[in-house]
């Protein structure tokens, strides 16, 4: 995944996790279906950003009904989900903060 992605996609998750909104996944332009549904599917694993009833349904609907494991996803698009979940508890920690 390449930096530009991973920044929109911070961007996009800070955003939801306040508003949640499931629609908002699909029509999202500034990654693939495949990005966008490995990032919803490691984020409806992780109890910390909520949704994850949610989050599963947005991952299936991304990818046409397909059930894919995580790992395969990820390897898939290069994502590394301990430096996302990082940024991303980084910016939401800033947010609450300020």
């Amino acid at each position: 995944m390449k930096r530009s992605q991973e920044t929109a996609l911070l961007d996009f998750c800070h955003q939801q996790r306040g508003s949640f909104d499931e629609h908002a996944w699909e029509s999202f332009g500034e990654a693939s279906c495949v990005e966008l549904a490995t990032v919803a599917t490691y984020l409806a694993g992780v109890a910390w950003f909520g949704n994850q009833e949610k989050l599963r349904h947005v991952a299936g609907t991304l990818l046409g009904g397909k059930v894919r494991s995580f790992p395969d996803l990820a390897k898939e698009t290069r994502f590394e989900p301990s430096r996302f979940a990082g940024l991303l508890k980084a910016r939401l920690a800033y947010a609450s903060a300020t």
